[in-house]
């Protein structure tokens, strides 16, 4: 189930503005503190989304925008959660290092 959120959500044209990051956040923060698997998968998945990400940026369409934004906002809203393990949060502070 978690591998199948993650790509539809990767591959969403349409804005989620409505509190799905959050609430998704929530899912996953729960699951990933479940079993160290869950964590390591999401973790990964977390890395090659952020890859995937600069080779879709090159096509500039609402879509590809929306895309951008979704993820975007699914991350602050885990890193505002801050109960993800050390590992992940170590990750998306690296993100927000990054982009600082």
């Amino acid at each position: 189930m978690l591998a199948l959120i993650i790509e539809r959500y990767k591959q969403l044209d349409g804005a989620l503005i409505f509190g799905e990051p959050q609430r998704l956040a929530g899912y996953f923060s729960r699951l990933t503190n479940k079993n160290q698997l869950y964590a390591d998968y999401f973790l990964t998945q977390l890395k090659r989304w952020r890859q995937e990400m600069i080779i879709i940026q090159s096509a500039e369409t609402q879509g590809v925008w929306n895309r951008v934004y979704n993820r975007g906002r699914l991350i602050e809203a885990m890193i505002i959660r801050h109960d993800f393990n050390d590992q992940i949060m170590a990750y998306l502070n690296s993100i927000i290092d990054f982009l600082a």
